[in-house]
C-alpha cells in the first residue's frame, strides 16, 4: 500500500495475520487506518472470502471514512489480477 504525503497507515489483518491470502480457504477482516496531518480515516471489511486468491487492496486511491476501498483479485494467486472490484467500508 501507498500512503499520501504527509501520512501514515496501519493495517490489521485477522485469520490469517499478516496476509490477504489464504491457501486454505476461510474468511478474514480486514482494517486500514489513516493517520495524517489533515485527515484520519478507517477502513473496515468483514468476513473477505479467500480460496487461495490474493487480495491487492488500492489505498491510495480510497476515498476515506465511510467509501468503498477498490480491490484487485488474483484468483488462485497466480499473479495476475482477475477481478476488480469495490469492497464496501462496514463501519
Amino acid at each position: 500500500m501507498a500512503a499520501r504525503p504527509g501520512s501514515r497507515w496501519r493495517s490489521r489483518w485477522t485469520s490469517p495475520p499478516a496476509s490477504c491470502a489464504s491457501t486454505s480457504g476461510g474468511t478474514y477482516d480486514v482494517e486500514v487506518q489513516r493517520i495524517g496531518d489533515e485527515d484520519s480515516g478507517v477502513y473496515t471489511h468483514k468476513g473477505t472470502s479467500s480460496s487461495g486468491d490474493v487480495f491487492l487492496f488500492d489505498y491510495e486511491a480510497w476515498a476515506g471514512n465511510g467509501m468503498p476501498m477498490q480491490v484487485e483479485v488474483d484468483k488462485g494467486g497466480d499473479g495476475s489480477v482477475d477481478t476488480m472490484q469495490d469492497l464496501a467500508n462496514d463501519e
